[in-house]
């Protein structure tokens, strides 16, 4: 009989264990989500009747309302690539 006893009152604390961090761990994931950590930051729409360029740095191909442009007139699709390729002194993309 005493045995019985310890695996309902073992069964009892482990359900309250198990409800507790539930509760916890909702409450911890509508933080995350409320305040946006872990998400994907999300780019600006882009309207498809948009002309896509390539980019001299990289090659890849991105609308032309975002365009960087150096100096020689080269489009590049960040400011990051353009940098880059005129660090380096070469085209990538031709």
């Amino acid at each position: 009989m005493a045995s019985i006893q310890r695996v309902l009152i073992f069964l009892v604390l482990l359900y309250l264990v198990w409800r507790v961090l539930g509760i916890r761990g909702r409450k911890l994931s509508r933080e995350l989500r409320e305040s946006g950590i872990g998400r994907e930051p999300r780019s600006r729409p882009v309207d498809p009747s948009q002309p896509l360029v390539r980019c001299a740095g990289c090659g890849t191909f991105f609308p032309a309302e975002r365009i960087q442009r150096d100096r020689d007139g080269l489009g590049y699709c960040s400011d990051d690539c353009r940098q880059r390729l005129a660090a380096s002194g070469e085209h990538a993309a031709s």
